[in-house]
């Protein structure tokens, strides 16, 4: 009876991400402010790329194929080195270190004289691709270290610095290649290579690429290192959504005459610079007294547009909390139902009105022991520049009498409760404290219908507070030029503007939290499953059969990618400017105190 599409063969279920597909704008903005940062799923090592550098620089019309034998040398050394270096992190990162036959012993052991690279052997990827070409080679064109497979004047100088710091000439490891056999020797004087012993001046010419050090040129020639403060302070571009659109989501490779021109005039290198300034200037405030950001004049402009990014971020996360509340709500159905039915109870239901009524009445914060979360911090530091500083619980009032009123009335209220104007993470109403408070009610919510109940009217709030600050922060003519950047990645799927516009209503409220389920949580995920058909095997959250009843198929719980931010700090990590991340904390070392002082003046 179902009328979704029913395939003709059993498929392999996929897994179920971004649902609403909203992460797509979410994505676009991050790749827009951090362009030399990819969603890889391991750990980022950076001496992958002065490896890549330096067998590029030294073979002879080289294809992507040519690199794999000598990283398997690279990767062979890598699990040979003991890893007692500062920058340490085992086998994590190493692309194959899983499908080689040794371990580190057995590279110690001087009964083996030499190692097999036959494919035979091993792979590094069953796919019988590479770290490079699956990994790095993408991140080598953003950061303008290769035009293609060749070398730019910024690449060739990392590839020499790599070839200064290691005690291997290319030669032999060619020669172990033609021989597809490693001599242990080779290997072990090769530790020199280990990820772990990146420094000198191949770590300050990474540094250097990874902040944008690059002066503006016309041809991939014409490209120079540029020293710490030479860069003009950040100027929000004037492309048109089009422009943009078409270069963050091209298929392939984009021309590179194109891309050269567009890595200048569309600031990448500058929003990736002044991105990782700002979050090295958050490390610092960790464990002192803390500064409002917004007293860093040098990172105003850029602390804007990623305000912006987590605006969109709660936008994001509260429409996925509509859709968890109604799969909580169906799930306690026996049979289908029609949806709406469905958000009719869950609105209906007394805990909605008294929910919402208690949220107007401020929502507490009590510290608790432990030290804040270092990504919430950060978190909060964009969106409010500043954070609690400690750890917090939060909780809504008691219940009340329930809201009866209208959407309008609503604002009104919540007007009543908080200054839109002032990003106060600590006042009586602010998106932070809701967001715990769904994130709580998601984790240890008690009936399915209450509880689907309690997470309409938190979003409900949640999205009244954003309509607010849209209205009257971010529709002031002098934020035009932020509000304009973050508008150009919305095209397809919806976004933030798409969003916005659904709130413009004088309805009864529980008829427009109705509205808001069925379009963001119903509609939406039914638009997102069809449109991914093609590229995906992702699991139905819900069926729906051609009477429009719908059926309970799988849980979900709202997420956020954090993958890029993982990446950011594997890359200050190996860059010398973050200590060890395994104990999650976020903390600046003092050669990246050093790093930051030369861009930005910090009160301490």
């Amino acid at each position: 009876m179902s009328t979704d599409p029913q395939w003709t063969d059993r498929l392999d279920p996929g897994r179920i991400i971004d649902p609403l597909q909203l992460d797509r704008v979410r994505n676009r903005m991050l790749t827009d402010l951090m362009w030399g940062v990819v969603s890889i799923q391991i750990y980022q090592r950076l001496r992958y790329i002065s490896f890549s550098l330096w067998c590029l620089d030294n073979l002879e019309d080289p294809s992507r194929s040519d690199v794999i034998p000598f990283e398997k040398v690279f990767l062979l050394a890598n699990i040979a080195h003991e890893h007692g270096d500062a920058k340490g992190r085992g086998e994590n990162g190493l692309s194959g270190a899983g499908n080689v036959p040794w371990e580190q012993a057995d590279f110690h052991d001087e009964s083996n004289s030499s190692f097999s690279i036959s494919d035979s052997t091993f792979q590094i990827q069953n796919s019988g691709s590479s770290g490079f070409s699956s990994y790095y080679q993408g991140i080598m064109e953003r950061l303008l270290l290769i035009d293609g497979l060749e070398l730019t004047p910024l690449g060739e100088e990392i590839a020499d610095a790599f070839d200064e710091a290691v005690d291997v000439e290319f030669e032999e490891l060619k020669a172990a290649v033609e021989q597809d056999r490693a001599d242990r020797e080779l290997v072990l004087r090769f530790t020199d290579a280990c990820c772990c012993r990146l420094d000198g001046r191949e770590e300050q010419l990474l540094r250097k690429a990874y902040f944008g050090l690059v002066s503006s040129g016309r041809t991939y020639d014409e490209l120079a290192w540029e020293e710490p403060g030479q860069r003009d302070k950040l100027q929000i571009e004037s492309e048109s959504a089009e422009q943009v659109m078409e270069f963050l989501e091209a298929d392939g490779v984009v021309d590179i005459d194109e891309y050269l021109k567009r890595y200048f005039s569309g600031s990448y290198g500058s929003k990736m610079q002044e991105s990782f300034l700002l979050f090295l200037w958050i490390a610092d405030q960790q464990g002192k007294a803390q500064h409002p950001l917004s007293g860093v004049e040098e990172l105003e402009e850029i602390h804007e547009l990623w305000r912006l990014f987590r605006y969109y971020d709660y936008f994001n996360f509260g429409c996925e909390a509509l859709l968890t509340a109604v799969l909580q709500a169906l799930a306690a159905k026996e049979g289908s139902v029609h949806p709406d039915e469905l958000l009719s109870e869950i609105t209906s239901n007394e805990f909605y009105g008294q929910t919402v009524s208690a949220l107007l009445n401020g929502v507490e914060a009590e510290e608790v022991d432990g030290e804040q979360d270092g990504l919430e911090a950060v978190y909060q530091y964009l969106f409010y520049g500043k954070p609690t500083g400690s750890a917090y619980d939060v909780e809504a009032g008691e219940l009340g009498s329930e809201f009866t009123g209208s959407w309008p009335e609503l604002l009104d209220r919540i007007r009543g409760v908080v200054d839109v104007s002032s990003f106060d993470v600590g006042a009586e109403l602010s998106e932070w404290k809701l967001k715990r408070l769904i994130e709580d009610e998601v984790e240890n919510g008690g009936s399915a219908v209450d509880s689907s109940s309690r997470i309409f009217a938190y979003t409900t709030v949640l999205f009244g507070l954003l309509k607010l600050r849209r209205d009257e922060v971010f529709s002031q003519d002098g934020y035009r030029p932020y509000w304009d950047w973050l508008t150009k990645f919305e095209k397809k799927p919806p976004g933030p503007v798409s969003i916005l516009r659904s709130l413009d209503s004088d309805q009864n409220l529980k008829v427009f939290a109705q509205q808001l389920g069925r379009r963001w949580a119903i509609v939406q995920y039914n638009t997102a499953l069809y449109d991914k058909m093609d590229t995906s095997r992702m699991p139905r959250l819900f069926s729906k059969d051609y009477t429009g009843k719908i059926d309970f198929q799988e849980s979900w719980s709202p997420v956020l990618s954090e993958t890029k931010f993982d990446r950011m700090v594997d890359i200050f990590f190996d860059l010398g400017l973050l200590k060890d991340p395994s104990t999650g904390s976020f903390s600046i070392t003092a050669e990246g105190r050093d790093w930051l002082a030369r861009f930005v003046e910090v009160e301490r």
